[in-house]
C-alpha cells in the first residue's frame, strides 16, 4: 500500500498505526485504534484492513466491536480486509469497500499523472482564453485609434454638421409636402360644402319655408292663416296661408 500511495500520489503523507490484525485481542485493538485516531483527527481518510488469510484469521474484522467502531467513526473508512474473494462485516459498514490492500490505496489517492494532465489542460484552456481577451482588446483599441473623431476631430464636426443640414433639409422638404397635401385636402373639403350650403341653393332661386322655428316641408304641417316666415337669398318675407293644396293638386294645376 506504501509503494502504491507514494507512486500515485508522492504529496500525500502515510500515517500507520499498527494493531494486531488476528488474535483474541485484535477486535478491541482495532476498535480503539479507529476511535483514538477519530477522535484527535489524525487522518483525513483511514484505510483499515490487512492481507489474505484464512477465516479464522480475518475473524477480528467480523466481530461486532470492530463493526461498530467502523460505522461509528467520522473520518471515511476504506475496508481493505484479505483478498479479493474474501468478504468481511466490515466491509459492509465500511464507507467503501476496496477488493484488495492495493486495490485501497489506489482508490485513496488520486492518480498524481493523470491529475497533472488535468492541470495542464486547464493550464492551457486558461493561457488560450487570456490570448482570446487581448487579442479583442486589441481589436478594439485599434478600432477606437481608427475612428474620425479620434485621428481629425474638426473634421468629423464638420461631416456631422454636414449631415444635420441634410437631415433639416428633408425634415423642412417633408413639412412643406405635408402642409401642401392638408391644404388641398381643406380646399376640397370647403368646395364640397360650399355646394351642399343652404345660401347656394338660395341664390339659385330656391326659398326656405318656416313655420315657427320649424321647416315646412309638408302641407300637413300647416293650415290656413297659419303666419309663415319665407327666407330667400337677400332677405325674409313674412306672409300668411290663404289656402292649401296637396302635390298632386298642384301638378295638375
Amino acid at each position: 500500500m506504501i509503494r502504491i500511495l507514494s507512486a500515485r500520489f508522492p504529496l500525500s503523507q502515510v500515517i500507520v498505526c499498527p494493531v494486531s490484525v488476528q488474535g483474541s485481542s485484535a477486535a478491541a485493538e482495532i476498535a480503539e485504534m479507529l476511535d483514538y485516531i477519530d477522535k484527535y483527527r489524525v487522518c483525513d481518510l483511514i484505510i483499515c484492513g490487512r492481507g489474505g488469510g484464512s477465516v479464522e484469521d480475518l475473524w477480528a474484522f467480523n466481530e461486532e466491536i470492530t463493526a461498530r467502531a467502523i460505522a461509528r467513526c467520522g473520518i471515511p473508512v476504506i475496508s481493505a480486509v484479505g483478498h479479493e474473494p474474501d468478504v468481511t462485516i466490515a466491509d459492509y459498514v465500511a464507507d467503501v469497500r476496496a477488493s484488495t490492500p492495493s486495490n485501497a490505496a489506489e482508490i485513496a489517492v488520486p492518480d498524481a499523472s493523470e491529475t497533472k494532465a488535468i492541470l495542464a489542460s486547464a493550464l492551457s484552456d486558461l493561457i488560450n482564453a487570456e490570448k482570446l481577451i487581448i487579442a479583442e482588446k486589441k481589436q478594439e483599441l485599434t478600432s477606437v485609434r481608427s475612428k474620425k473623431a479620434r485621428s481629425s476631430p474638426l473634421r468629423f464636426i464638420y461631416d456631422k454638421r454636414m449631415l444635420l443640414s441634410l437631415y433639416e433639409q428633408k425634415l423642412s422638404s417633408n413639412m412643406n409636402k405635408i402642409v401642401s397635401e392638408k391644404k388641398n385636402c381643406f380646399i376640397k373639403a370647403a368646395s364640397t360644402l360650399d355646394a351642399l350650403s343652404p345660401l347656394k341653393l338660395l341664390a339659385g332661386g330656391y326659398s326656405v319655408v318656416k313655420h315657427g322655428d320649424s321647416i315646412v316641408k309638408s302641407v300637413d304641417q300647416i293650415k290656413e292663416n297659419d303666419i309663415l316666415n319665407v327666407f330667400v337669398k337677400d332677405g325674409k318675407i313674412k306672409c300668411s296661408v290663404l289656402e292649401t293644396e296637396e302635390t298632386q293638386n298642384v301638378f295638375k294645376q
